[in-house]
């Protein structure tokens, strides 16, 4: 009964960073996409901020890394591991998902006239949860009304084989295994610009695709691992302030090279810039 006393408690902290990463997300969309033109230093400043609010979803990807593994570390030895947790995860997520694209695709000829024909062919990505695969490889064109789901679709891509790497691993091979995961999308990244840059659209291939955002999940698995032991927790926690204000420092830096389209173009963002808000982000979760 403990472990499901703990599962119920609600960190407020990790709340407020949820609702940090949304503002980021609709600052992004909302500002970006505004048809009114804004005149004047504010406004501008306001845009080149919002330039960076898709940072907001690999805020949520580390979050989610951390609140998933940290669940799992915690019921790996009770009876129903697998079902309990898919159980959860499809009663959370399925119902609003599948009723919010069944009534989008079934109004889209009221909703966007214009859209209605290209996206028929696009149900099964969305019904599969493979809208990012489509996207990344520019198989399915991005649909205004349901085109934010995709890091959705990464999310239950990460819960089909996290929970089996966790139960099977103990707690020090499973780190070393988080930990290569998050070196292999970095290194994936770095190998593609260097010799396959010719063969995809690497920029959006990176963006949209489950193996080139891992990093981002896996590191907040790696803090939930550390959070086990005392301490490890300790140096994390003296660590946190440090990391934090070194990878913001970064995270401008690598912005400031294109202050207008900070991913476009920019080799240092699209490359290192995904890990590095990665390891903002958890230096936040410990430092909540």
């Amino acid at each position: 009964m403990p472990a499901d006393k703990s599962l119920a408690e609600r960190v407020s902290e990790l709340d407020g960073m949820r609702g940090l990463a949304i503002l980021l997300v609709l600052i992004y969309h909302i500002l970006r996409l505004n048809p009114v033109p804004m005149q004047g230093k504010i406004f501008s400043g306001l845009l080149r901020f919002a330039e960076m609010g898709w940072a907001g979803v690999d805020v949520f990807f580390v979050l989610s890394g951390f609140l998933i593994t940290s669940i799992l570390l915690r019921t790996k030895k009770q009876p129903g591991y697998f079902k309990k947790f898919y159980a959860r995860r499809i009663l959370r997520i399925f119902p609003l998902y599948y009723t919010t694209i069944t009534l989008i695709f079934i109004a889209m000829p009221l909703i966007s006239p214009e859209q209605t024909e290209i996206t028929r062919a696009t149900w099964p990505w969305y019904y599969l949860y493979l809208q990012n695969w489509g996207n990344a490889l520019n198989l399915i064109p991005t649909i205004f009304a349901i085109g934010a789901t995709w890091s959705l679709a990464i999310e239950e891509q990460f819960y089909l084989f996290w929970p089996s790497v966790v139960y099977w691993l103990e707690s020090k091979k499973l780190a070393w295994a988080a930990g290569l995961l998050a070196l292999f999308s970095l290194a994936l990244r770095l190998l593609i610009v260097k010799r396959f840059r010719k063969l995809l659209d690497y920029n959006k291939f990176f963006y949209f695709a489950t193996i080139t955002r891992l990093d981002s999940l896996l590191l907040g698995a790696l803090i939930a691992l550390a959070f086990q032991s005392e301490t490890l927790k300790k140096w994390l926690k003296a660590l946190a302030a440090p990391v934090f204000a070194l990878s913001l420092g970064l995270i401008i830096y690598f912005a400031s090279r294109r202050p207008d389209s900070p991913l476009v173009d920019n080799y240092l963002m699209y490359s290192y810039g995904y890990s590095v808000i990665a390891l903002a982000s958890a230096a936040l979760i410990v430092m909540l």
